[in-house]
């Protein structure tokens, strides 16, 4: 899952992950929106996490504080992410989901 959204941000743009702690700028229509897709994203962040945990897979960690740690993560990339860093999207991608799975795993 980790994966997919990181590359799929670099494939549409990272601006989309600035709606989720910059919301509050938004309509109210449009802030309740980004609030349910985000509840539904954490969802099922925490379902996948359960799964791990019920194969005993995961570390003793709350799952919620888990999800929201991984969702901060995604959402973090565009505030700090650049090209011309010198690490290409791959390594990027790599790195991210290597970080994160050895937080909870």
């Amino acid at each position: 899952m980790i994966r997919r959204h990181v590359e799929g941000l670099f494939d549409h743009g990272l601006e989309f992950t600035l709606l989720f702690p910059e919301r509050r700028h938004l309509e109210p229509a449009q802030q309740q929106l980004v609030t349910k897709r985000v509840a539904r994203y954490l969802v099922l962040l925490r379902e996948a996490m359960q799964e791990l945990s019920d194969d005993g897979k995961l570390q003793d960690l709350d799952i919620h504080i888990a999800a929201r740690h991984i969702l901060q993560t995604i959402a973090g990339i565009a505030r700090w992410y650049k090209n011309e860093a010198g690490i290409t999207k791959a390594q990027f991608v790599e790195q991210t989901v290597k970080s994160n799975l050895s937080a909870i795993l």
